[in-house]
């Protein structure tokens, strides 16, 4: 039959046979088991490795990776949004253009070498609505040692955020914003 070559249908078909033996009772108290015990998704660290703002080839997977096999910083927000838990990205020295706003929606944490050597640049170009860094849905997003500068938005330039989330800057200069 070409349903039995499908894992679940022979995982079926055992659990049926089983169910008036004594290994069935036994079988289902080690799956509970496992179940009760099982901790939730953890958190994912991403770094990134290109300065060019591209989207993730496939947000969910598990991957921080562009159509070129690159992490960008687009890319790393976009599969943390999706991962459950603390998420951070690490962004090592670079100015990285950005070119339209990034929406966080988890618990995120970016971190940057310094906010000399560390700048998402938004070239004057983002968006005349908004800011470089979007957070309206997570409760905690924080943003260490870079710089958001060069942003046309009137709604914040740099960040924006909504009542109810948290955003702690620690060592981030905003900068060349209007």
């Amino acid at each position: 039959m070409y349903l039995a070559r499908f894992p679940f249908f022979c995982m079926a078909r055992f659990l049926i046979t089983m169910k008036n033996t004594g290994l069935f009772l036994i079988f289902v108290t080690i799956l509970g088991v496992m179940i009760l015990n099982s901790t939730p998704c953890s958190a994912v660290e991403f770094t990134v490795d290109t300065l060019v703002d591209t989207p993730d080839l496939d947000p969910g997977d598990g991957f921080c990776q562009d159509n070129q096999g690159n992490c960008s910083l687009r890319a790393a927000i976009e599969e943390t949004n999706i991962w459950g838990g603390a998420d951070s990205i690490v962004l090592p020295a670079g100015t990285y253009a950005i070119n339209a706003f990034l929406v966080v929606t988890d618990h995120l944490l970016i971190s940057g070498e310094s906010p000399q050597t560390t700048i998402l640049d938004a070239g004057g170009k983002v968006d005349t609505t908004t800011a470089i860094i979007h957070a309206c849905v997570t409760p905690n997003v924080e943003i260490e040692r870079l710089a958001l500068a060069n942003n046309t938005g009137h709604n914040g330039g740099g960040a924006f955020v909504c009542s109810g989330t948290e955003l702690r800057l620690t060592e981030v200069e905003v900068r060349h914003n209007t």
